[in-house]
């Protein structure tokens, strides 16, 4: 049985997250709605972003089903600069941890397109190593971070436009196990 998508969820909380990085995000609220309105970082080559955090996605995955993976679309350009940017890191925001132990889920060294465009982490049946539970997912501190890497040249212009998310769910309930009550006959005993 194929797994149930629930979303995009789009992030009610976007902010610049200083736990790792170089350069803040200027805007950051602006990438949680697809409006061509940005949240930007201006890099020089050699730097990096600090975490742009998205959470608070207002999801409503069904809690008698099993998460079986998720992904993260990211509406994104490099909209200045000579340089190449690229994904440095991306992880998920579990119970407002960033759980940079499960693994980085950016991909290596795929530069960010010179238009508007969408670009897909995850999918179903991944869970970026990281078991979930559908209320960790509804939860307001469920989240990603992400930072961008700037390489030669002048740097570059991050720009992000919106970040969502969705999950897969798989519905097939799956029933506790039974207790059976098996009343046997008491054989009487006669000493």
């Amino acid at each position: 049985m194929a797994a149930t998508a629930y979303g995009p969820y789009s992030p009610a909380t976007v902010v610049s997250d200083s736990t790792a990085g170089d350069v803040s995000w200027t805007n950051p609220d602006r990438a949680v709605s697809s409006n061509n309105s940005y949240a930007t970082c201006v890099l020089t080559a050699g730097q990096t972003s600090r975490y742009l955090r998205a959470s608070n996605f207002g999801a409503a995955v069904p809690t008698n089903g099993n998460v079986v993976g998720f992904k993260v679309e990211i509406e994104k350009a490099q909209t200045a600069g000579t340089g190449v940017l690229t994904d440095s890191q991306l992880f998920v925001v579990r119970r407002g941890v960033i759980l940079s132990v499960a693994g980085n889920s950016a991909p290596a060294a795929v530069a960010w397109p010179g238009s508007d465009a969408y670009s897909t982490y995850g999918g179903d049946g991944n869970t970026w190593g990281v078991p979930l539970l559908a209320k960790e997912c509804n939860a307001w501190d469920f989240g990603i971070v992400f930072r961008v890497l700037a390489t030669g040249g002048t740097g570059g212009t991050a720009s992000v436009d919106h970040i969502r998310v969705t999950f897969y769910v798989d519905e097939g309930y799956v029933s506790a196990p039974r207790v059976i009550n098996i009343c046997l006959p008491v054989s009487t005993i006669s000493i």
